[in-house]
Parts: C-alpha cells; structure tokens; sequence
C-alpha cells in the first residue's frame, strides 16, 4: 500500500510507494531480473538466487577484489563433456564437498572455489583427459559416469590397445583363466586330452574324453607284462 502523508512545517506533501530497493547491479549483473516475482534468472554456468555460485561444471575466477567469473571445466563447452567423460573435473561443489569431509561448516565452505583442474581415470591423461587408450586386455565403457577402462572377464580377451576394439570370447580351444587377458591360451598336456570349459575360462578333462587313451594305455602296459 502507498503512503501520503503531510506535516506542520511541510511546504509539501511526501508519497511512499510500498515496494523494495533495488540494488545497482541486481543478480549480480550474471543474470535477469524478474522485479515481478523478484528472482533472478541465472546465465550459463551461475546458480544461487542471486547468481553469485557457480553452477556444476563450473569455478570461480576472481577478477579483483570483490568480483568474479564461473568459468566452464575443461571440455564442458567443447560438448565432449567435462573432462571428455574420463575424469572428475575439481569445480566448486567439488571443492566444497571435499572441505565438507573435513569439518568444515557452511560458511566457510561457502566461500571455497575449486581450480578448474581434471582428475582423470586410469589410463588417461591431459588437461582434459583427452589422452589415453585402454591398453590390452581392457576396453572402453563409455556407458558410465566417468568412462572407464574395463578389464575383460574371464573367458575373453582383447589383444588391441585402443578405445573401439570390445573383449571377444576365446576361439575354440582356448581359454582365458583370468581377468584383463591380450590372448587365450590352449591347453596342453602329454597324454590326456583336456576341453576347454563352456565359458572358456579353463581347461577340464573327463573319463569319457580320455577312455580311448587309458584303454591304449592299459593295453600296452599288458602286453609290456605278457611279453617275455
């Protein structure tokens, strides 16, 4: 509601309007103002109600004294993602989580920035992560989070280093016991006759596989007795 009031002594009357100041640079000049509803509509990479945090993805760069930018993590307007999907990028929130670990409390975390750097994944390097290959025996998921290098299970390899080539099952006669495998291995033996398991992960031998053999094996013994 609007006052008008007047006084003795007053050459004038004096008008209040009901509403509320203004500041000069309303959210903080990093977005739109709504002076209807009175909140701010944030640019790019700003968050908060008055636009001061930086939004996820994002650090502080102070420019002087009092003002500051949020720039964007490595790879974050490259639409590679940030840092290219193969690492954690240390933003604000970033930060203020790992100083949140400490002890700290909310103002005082309130106030630390990350420095914009990339914590790349196993494998992987650069400023943005953008270097790198999954070496043999492992291959490139990109279906997570943070795209990873992934150890083939066993019963399959990759003898490849590269970031395309996926783990394969083990041909025929072969197997592969462990994790990470370049290439399966046959399975070797002297006398008995081994299979390879239906996962292709070992080598087994049965009777029934080897009772040709130790029948063989029995008849000569037999006859090495019989024969003077």
């Amino acid at each position: 509601m609007d006052l008008l009031i007047g006084a003795w002594g007053l050459s004038h009357l004096k008008l209040f309007l009901a509403g509320w100041c203004e500041v000069r640079t309303p959210c903080n000049s990093k977005g739109i103002c709504d002076k209807m509803f009175g909140t701010c509509s944030c640019m790019t990479g700003y968050k908060l109600e008055d636009c001061s945090g930086c939004a996820a993805g994002h650090f502080t760069v102070h420019t002087n004294d009092l003002a500051h930018q949020c720039q964007a993590c490595p790879g974050k307007n490259a639409h590679r993602g940030v840092c290219n999907t193969r690492g954690v990028c240390h933003d604000d929130f970033f930060a203020a989580q790992k100083a949140n670990a400490t002890g700290l409390n909310r103002l005082q975390t309130s106030v630390i920035s990350g420095n914009g750097s990339c914590s790349c994944g196993r494998f992987f390097t650069g400023e943005d992560c953008s270097l790198g290959e999954c070496p043999a025996g492992y291959e490139y998921d990109s279906t997570r989070i943070v795209a990873a290098c992934v150890p083939c299970r066993p019963g399959f390899y990759k003898s490849s280093a590269d970031n395309v080539a996926r783990c394969a099952a083990c041909p025929d006669g072969r197997f592969a016991g462990g994790s990470a495998t370049a290439a399966c291995l046959p399975c070797h033996a002297r006398f008995l006759l081994y299979d390879v398991s239906e996962e292709g992960k070992a080598c087994t031998t049965s009777f029934h596989t080897n009772l040709p053999t130790v029948v063989a094996v029995l008849l000569w013994s037999l006859i090495m007795f019989l024969v003077p």
